[in-house]
């Protein structure tokens, strides 16, 4: 019987579409008023200065040890821009999550609304793990909020976000960690179900961690399908 459901984020709860028309003209604005300097880089200047510098701390982190590490995407930014080390630490999680609703927009994902109701009220644990950065954990809370849910609907104890840790998916540390926290509130692994998108961050590393596995996708097919097929498919009590 499952009785956690550890959700992907971004591809999974959360669609990802373009950015919106006015992006670079708020951007502007926004470094203007918070950075304090003129002439900011563009939204694809930053975003291409900190790729650059991606694999030099994935070596490091490799040489560490670490099958996948994760950056620290505001770190990196103020790297190659030091002049954002001037955002106060207490606006810095505003300023990256405004930054990032510039360079994307995202949605709860169509029946993911529905689904999730139904599990937090049948008494599952909900949790996540997701590939994230500092602005996840708000885009994801206004998302929620604004299909009316409470974004508290995930036990905070099952939830692991790669920017927090410094390793992201698939390293097996990911699952590792979860299911050292979901024993702790006495669920197995086997009790434990990955919902997400991708074989390769989420499927495929859940199995390995003796967990559950249900691939979202449009068309269905063993433990596969929509959020209104995975709903469907628990409540049938398979598992």
């Amino acid at each position: 019987m499952i009785r956690a459901v550890i959700c992907d984020i971004y591809g999974t709860l959360l669609e990802v579409g373009p950015p919106p028309p006015d992006a670079e003209e708020r951007w502007a604005r926004l470094w203007q008023e918070t950075v304090g300097t003129p002439d900011p880089p563009s939204l694809d200047q930053l975003d291409t200065a900190v790729r650059r510098l991606v694999p030099v701390h994935h070596a490091a982190g490799r040489a560490r040890g670490l099958l996948q590490p994760e950056i620290d995407w505001p770190a990196l930014a103020a790297e190659a821009f030091p002049a954002l080390k001037r955002v106060p630490a207490s606006q810095r999680p505003w300023f990256y999550h405004q930054h990032a609703g510039l360079c994307r927009t995202t949605r709860l994902a169509p029946e993911a609304a529905d689904c999730l109701r139904s599990l937090h009220h049948a008494g599952l644990v909900l949790g996540i793990a997701s590939n994230a950065q500092a602005c996840t954990r708000l885009e994801l809370a206004a998302s929620l909020t604004a299909a009316g849910l409470d974004p508290r609907l995930f036990t905070e104890h099952a939830c692991f976000f790669s920017h927090e840790h410094g390793v992201a998916k698939p390293d097996p540390r990911v699952f590792h960690t979860l299911s050292a926290r979901l024993a702790a509130l006495g669920i197995a692994p086997a009790e434990s179900l990955m919902v997400g998108d991708r074989p390769d961050n989420d499927i495929r590393p859940a199995l390995a961690a003796g967990w559950a596995a249900w691939e979202l996708r449009p068309h269905p097919g063993p433990r596969a399908g929509s959020w209104s097929a995975l709903k469907a498919w628990l409540a049938l009590g398979a598992g």
